[in-house]
């Protein structure tokens, strides 16, 4: 199922911080693949400024290769030392961690281009 699909996948994926400001999706993707096949990775952008917030995540096809990479404890990306961690999984929108209902969630998905009125 589609649950079964999507908790294989976040068990592949991993955390990236510390990232250089320049940093971007090919460099994670050329650094990463010395472990494995990279399935997906992204940064995190700063909308007003277009740079780089400082981390991003990483998908791995394998758990090996997710393994290899999380062997090391740093990594260096553009001359920079980054460090990884296991990704986790965010609470659904509509609970805290403690599975509360939180009230007052926007679902609203804005994109950089979208102005605000």
């Amino acid at each position: 199922t589609d649950l079964i699909t999507m908790a294989a996948k976040q068990a592949l994926d991993f955390f990236v911080y510390s990232l250089p400001w320049t940093a971007c999706k090919e460099v994670l993707v050329k650094h990463f693949a010395k472990f494995g096949t990279v399935v997906d990775a992204h940064v995190v952008y700063d909308w007003s400024t277009g740079l780089s917030k400082g981390y991003g995540f990483v998908t791995m096809e394998s758990f090996d290769s997710m393994k290899k990479a999380m062997a090391y404890k740093y990594h260096t990306l553009d001359g920079r030392e980054v460090k990884i961690k296991m990704s986790t999984p965010n609470p659904t929108p509509s609970e805290d961690q403690t599975g509360r209902p939180v009230v007052g969630v926007s679902s609203r998905t804005d994109s950089p281009d979208e102005s605000i009125n």
